[in-house]
């Protein structure tokens, strides 16, 4: 019982939302959402920890965590080479795996990661804690820094990109490694992972190939997706020097992602720069009070002389309500017809086709009426 509350202590001191979990369980003994938004007072945590009892802590903001749970020791010896090992938080669990602890990172989501046998655990999730145990092997901390290192890109652009590639039976033979293996280096490639790194989360892939694949073919495959990468990063900077080109008015940073269908972080850390470069080349200049909004510089103003202007006739419209008597209607003008539903919207225009028919071509766009209704 004094090692409990002597962890727990440490727990409460890096303002962790603990909850309790059933002995020999990983159940948790409360309805534990609540404490996704808030911490636990102290009275609950007499309650619940006042007899024998295991410990979770709650992930993802409400404790500033991010844990990255290894179900095995070759799933955790798979991405030891891209973690900062010295400045993380290592548990080692009874069935043997490993639960690694970052800071709080945003970007990954709590998910199962069934290819890597790697599983996310952030907004949403929670793990159990030391001095927890199921049946007779407790959870131990192999180390427990004073602060933790956020997620790495190289690890989170792994986790991605597993997402959407599958290692099976199938594209582990000889007709689907190469697609699978490039694949993966190139999603790694442009997540901003270094050469070595790729390497060593793709060798044990290329390992389960059969028959397996070779050393140099993979350092080949490697070094072709890294120059994909950079080719890419061309042709994006000439798709956003075009979106603004043809842009008219504000926009933002999200405006050219969700148009341009782009999705990577390291696609849209690209895109941020491209749109900071285009500033300061003055062609475009930052707009409004919002961060990340844009809008193109005119440089190649008109001059109008007004003294010089000829103004033309009205034209000569005729509105229902003799409505034309108030206001004088010129080529160009747009003219916008506003009301709640069934105010007489249709009726209004459908009187000033009427009214104006025999004197102007009038085009009629409607997505309420067929020909025949529009016709009586």
């Amino acid at each position: 019982m004094m090692t409990m509350l002597k962890e727990l202590k440490k727990y409460l001191n890096k303002g962790w939302s603990l909850i309790p979990i059933g002995i020999n369980t990983k159940k948790p003994l409360v309805d534990w959402k609540t404490y996704q938004t808030r911490h636990p007072n102290e009275e609950e945590l007499q309650k619940w920890f006042s007899d024998r009892r295991n410990v979770a802590v709650i992930t993802g903001q409400i404790s500033g965590i991010t844990v990255i749970d290894c179900d095995s020791q070759q799933a955790f010896e798979r991405i030891k080479p891209i973690i900062p090992i010295e400045k993380v938080g290592i548990v080692q669990t009874p069935r043997g795996g490993y639960h690694i602890y970052f800071s709080y990172t945003p970007t990954l989501k709590t998910r199962a990661n069934l290819q890597l046998k790697i599983d996310v655990r952030n907004d949403g999730g929670y793990v159990l804690l030391p001095p927890s145990e199921l049946a007779t092997a407790k959870y131990q901390w192999i180390q427990f820094p004073k602060s933790f290192a956020p997620v790495p890109e190289a690890l989170i652009s792994l986790l991605n990109a597993n997402n959407s590639i599958i290692f099976t039976e199938a594209n582990l033979q000889l007709g689907g490694r190469d697609e699978g293996l490039f694949h993966l280096a190139y999603t790694l490639a442009k997540g901003g992972m270094r050469y070595e790194e790729i390497y060593n989360v793709l060798r044990p892939y290329a390992q389960m190939c059969k028959p397996p694949f070779p050393d140099k073919d993979l350092r080949i495959k490697i070094e072709s997706a890294i120059k994909r990468v950079g080719s890419r990063e061309t042709s994006l900077a000439d798709e956003v020097r075009e979106y603004v080109n043809s842009a008219t008015g504000q926009f933002s940073f999200r405006n050219v992602c969700n148009d341009l269908n782009i999705y990577t972080l390291a696609d849209k850390k690209n895109v941020s720069k491209i749109l900071n470069e285009l500033v300061e080349e003055g062609i475009l200049e930052k707009s409004g009070r919002w961060n990340a909004v844009y809008r193109k510089k005119i440089s190649d103003l008109q001059k109008i002389d007004l003294s010089k202007i000829s103004v033309p006739e009205p034209m000569d419209l005729k509105f229902p309500f003799e409505l034309e008597k108030l206001v004088d209607i010129y080529p160009k003008n747009i003219i916008v017809i506003a009301g709640t539903q069934n105010m007489g919207k249709t009726l209004f225009m459908l009187n000033f086709i009427k009214n104006n028919m025999n004197k102007y071509t009038i085009h009629y766009f409607n997505s309420e009426m067929s020909e025949e209704e529009l016709a009586l």
